[in-house]
């Protein structure tokens, strides 16, 4: 360990070479550094062959390995540094607890030159102050490391480990990213990469890569409690041949761009405050489960097999801005499922492509920021499984949006149909209150009652004389009207025909549409 440490201090710093901070110094001193840094790391690595001798470690002398591994670059047609190249490429070595400086790939003393001799690189608990390491044919293993600047991912062989993947339990203070590829237009990665206990203090960024491996691996052991903080993740024309799985995360930003999912797609119990899907394709299964969407937005997406958003939550539930959650030109070709789902900033399937009725059982979508055409959707989607009552209650919210349609509309061209509107809506809540009409035939029948009273009474001919031949001469024009229509003639009261049709025709109004709301609690026709 560093603090066990007896090596020289270097540079009148309090830790050697091997252990000392790597700021970014000037070129002159950074390369005294490297220099001092090589030549430690030479040591440590020789210690390392030599503390722990095996049955093959006689083949050469520490001499031998040290004069090799300081002028290896010069003999490259020694026959017997080939032998001892070829004995390094049996080895694994363990570096514990080193800080990595920045290298420069032209100095003779790059210490990588000296790492990829070996067959395979244990990093326990190490400090990375560079932004990547290319070590072919050198099977690696991240354990525990911190990595100060923005790190590049490369397609390492992964060192045997329980875990099977390159990072387990790093710290990526800096951006993740992936290298660009020199020999095609993907960067192909065949190794899984991280554990669940990994900390990403920024962003991971990964363009133009096509994973063979896990950006996540499932069969870890170690898994945290709590859930990994992270400021953004972009994929953008990637290809995943496998599952991805990122799940209990906190994430500010989810976006993927242009990319492709050929394996499940594993979404859960995440917290996100952006999302944003876009011309990206899902071939197998896609689990959203229990995550939370402040901003959620799909467009040119296929989803190919099913998927589950059970238990979501979409918006804030007290937030004051409304975010709706979108869906726009996504196309879904199986089973979409919102059930127990709440869309708390209102929901917005209206451009979306469904060749399956959504499941929407136990769902609550806020009324007010959503369409008429996703409230038919759902509507739809309960009277294709029977379920009559919840499709009522949306046929209620279709028609009261409708009604708001018409009310932008002017009356004229529109006056029957804005009329209708407006009287299913006053009367019954288009169907789904049955108490409304039943309180308004009881106060048509008081006021019917108290206009026959007064009708006995002459208290219409009381109020001015004047009038009272006026009033006379209209009413026997309309009760002359009002006898002619058969259909009411048993119900016509004499000397108040008229007012009897009129008090007739609503009671008959009232009372179907009492009927049709108390039905619309069972069946809606």
């Amino acid at each position: 360990m560093q603090d066990e440490c007896q090596l020289e201090k270097f540079n009148g710093l309090d830790r050697c070479a091997l252990h000392c901070k790597k700021n970014r110094y000037p070129a002159d001193s950074h390369s005294f550094l490297l220099l001092e840094f090589y030549k430690k790391l030479k040591e440590y690595i020789l210690d390392e062959i030599f503390t722990y001798p095996n049955s093959n470690d006689n083949t050469f002398t520490r001499d031998e390995i040290d004069k090799f591994l300081t002028n290896y670059h010069t003999q490259e047609d020694n026959e017997h540094f080939q032998k001892i190249s070829n004995y390094l490429k049996t080895k694994t070595i363990a570096l514990t607890d080193i800080y990595f400086p920045e290298r420069n790939s032209r100095d003779y003393f790059d210490y990588q030159k000296i790492l990829v001799l070996f067959a395979g690189i244990h990093f326990d608990c190490c400090k990375f102050y560079l932004t990547t390491l290319t070590l072919k044919n050198t099977k690696v293993f991240f354990q525990d490391c911190v990595f100060y600047y923005d790190w590049s991912i490369v397609d390492y062989e992964i060192l045997e480990n329980v875990d099977n993947l390159v990072y387990q339990s790093c710290n990526f203070k800096g951006d993740v990213s992936n290298n660009s590829s020199e020999d095609s237009i993907y960067y192909i990665i065949n190794s899984n990469q991280f554990d669940f206990t990994c900390i990403f203090e920024k962003n991971i960024y990964l363009n133009d890569v096509e994973f063979n491996g896990l950006l996540f691996s499932e069969k870890q052991n170690n898994k945290p409690e709590e859930k990994i903080k992270l400021s953004r993740i972009l994929l953008k024309n990637c290809i995943f041949n496998k599952k991805v799985e990122i799940n209990n995360f906190n994430i500010k930003d989810f976006i993927a761009i242009n990319t492709l999912f050929e394996g499940k797609f594993e979404f859960k119990e995440n917290i996100i405050e952006k999302l944003d899907i876009n011309d990206t394709n899902f071939k197998k299964l896609v689990d959203f489960y229990g995550s939370e969407f402040q901003n959620f937005n799909i467009y040119k997406s296929i989803f190919y097999d099913f998927v589950g958003f059970e238990n979501c939550k979409f918006g804030k539930e007290h937030g004051q801005k409304k975010y709706i959650a979108t869906f726009k030109y996504a196309t879904f070709l199986n089973i979409v499922n919102f059930r127990n789902t709440k869309f708390y900033g209102g929901l917005d399937l209206e451009n979306a492509n469904l060749k399956e009725p959504p499941n929407f059982l136990k769902t609550y979508v806020e009324y007010t920021n959503t369409n008429r055409e996703t409230i038919r959707i759902i509507k739809h989607s309960f009277d294709k499984i029977g379920n009559i009552i919840e499709g009522n209650k949306y046929f209620s919210k279709e028609m009261k949006k409708y009604k708001d349609e018409l009310e932008g509309k002017s009356w004229k061209g529109n006056f029957q149909e804005k009329l209708v509107f407006w009287v299913n809506s006053l009367t019954s809540d288009f169907g789904q209150d049955c108490m409304r009409p039943i309180c308004i035939i009881i106060v048509l029948s008081i006021i019917h009652t108290l206009l026959i009273y007064g009708y006995e009474n002459n208290f219409l001919y009381n109020i001015y004389e004047p009038w009272n031949n006026y009033l006379n001469s209209i009413s026997t024009f309309l009760n002359s009207l009002a006898k002619n229509i058969s259909p009411f003639k048993g119900f016509l009261k004499n000397g108040m025909e008229f007012l009897s049709l009129i008090f007739g025709i609503a009671y008959s109004i009232l009372i179907w549409l009492t009927v049709v709301a108390v039905k619309m609690h069972t069946k809606r026709n």
